[in-house]
């Protein structure tokens, strides 16, 4: 196909999509009703593939319909659960859609439906809750629901204006979700820094009670607040509260242990020196005085291999590295030498028969 005659093609697509929007005077309003669960979509993609969270799993995937033609199951949206209208999936008298049908329900419908719009309200915004709960749709798009919501008030020849259905308290909620992500992965310890794991982050008792108060007081000003303004100074104290906590985190820089080095090389040579000791003599005698063929040495070289062999002893407890090991070792070696150097041998002379 050549490229003109794939413009031609896409002109007359789009022609015909036109003429199927021209049929369904709800079009747009079904394009809208996804906007905000399509971009939640793209979001959780979006850190699936940066970050490695994943997306919320739907409870019921599969798709069905109900006995009057709405589709069950899947992702769900406050006007498809709670609808004002009749939705299917191709335009009527038509084989070919990208966007379905509404057709609005007729006033029986509705009063079979609702007991009036106060009805309908509450069970949209329980619906509304459920999906941000779940994580399918932002909390900073309650607004554009709520505007929705209010918006089909006509309907039932109600004013939403009447029914005082409170200030939005979505910044309460983003409030409370960031003070819940502060606390993630702080433990609470009134230790010295140097006194907690490396790495580890800490508050003292007292700022996590900090926190915990700040929070409570939101979850309670939540639910009774009466105007944006108390919205507003609810979140502000909580948001103030975070900043405080953040501030208090600390890092545990406790330095860690080197592992004890091996100190059988140590053991060896106390046994060496232990060995070299064995059937010698100590006298401070000539050797001429001493009996012929005995070995023998000074005190004083006794004492001096004793001491060496204490100090193996100690270093073989408190060694914390090799090169210390390694040090002990060759002092007690050393000692050992100059001990067998020292050993002489009587040269007594017996006295005559």
């Amino acid at each position: 196909m050549s490229i003109k005659e794939a413009e031609s093609s896409i002109a007359v697509l789009e022609a015909e999509l036109a003429k199927l929007d021209a049929m369904d005077p709800h079009a747009d309003e079904l394009r809208l009703q996804i906007d905000h669960l399509r971009e939640e979509a793209m979001l959780q993609l979006d850190a699936w593939a940066t970050e490695g969270t994943a997306p919320t799993v739907l409870d019921d995937p599969y798709l069905t319909k109900n006995e009057d033609g709405t589709v069950t199951g899947g992702l769900r949206s406050p006007q498809l659960d709670v609808p004002v209208a009749h939705y299917y999936e191709k335009p009527l008298g038509s084989v070919f859609s990208t966007t379905g049908t509404m057709v609005p329900f007729t006033s029986e419908e509705l009063k079979a439906a609702y007991d009036g719009y106060a009805d309908y309200a509450e069970r949209f915004d329980a619906a509304l809750e459920k999906l941000v709960e779940a994580g399918l749709i932002r909390a900073t798009d309650k607004a554009y629901m709520l505007k929705y919501r209010d918006s089909k008030a006509a309907l039932f020849e109600e004013s939403p204006a009447v029914l005082e259905m409170g200030p939005d308290v979505a910044p309460i909620d983003e409030a409370l979700d960031a003070a819940g992500r502060a606390k993630d992965d702080v433990i609470i310890s009134d230790l010295d820094a140097t006194e907690v794991e490396s790495g580890v982050q800490f508050v003292s008792a007292e700022a996590m009670d900090a926190l915990d108060a700040a929070i409570s007081a939101a979850e309670a000003a939540k639910e009774s607040v009466t105007s944006q303004a108390d919205v507003a100074a609810a979140a502000e104290a909580l948001n103030g509260a975070v900043e405080t906590f953040r501030a208090a985190i600390q890092t545990g820089a406790k330095e860690e242990t080197p592992p004890k080095p091996d100190t059988a090389a140590i053991d060896e040579a106390i046994a060496s020196a232990n060995e070299a000791q064995n059937g010698i003599d100590v006298s401070d005698l000539d050797a001429t005085e001493v009996e012929s063929g005995a070995e023998f040495v000074s005190s004083a070289a006794m004492e001096a291999l004793d001491t060496a062999i204490r100090a193996a002893e100690e270093a073989r407890d408190t060694a914390t590295s090799e090169a210390d090991v390694a040090a002990a070792v060759e002092a007690l070696n050393g000692a050992v030498e100059t001990f067998e150097a020292a050993i002489q041998i009587g040269a007594k002379e017996a006295d005559p028969a």
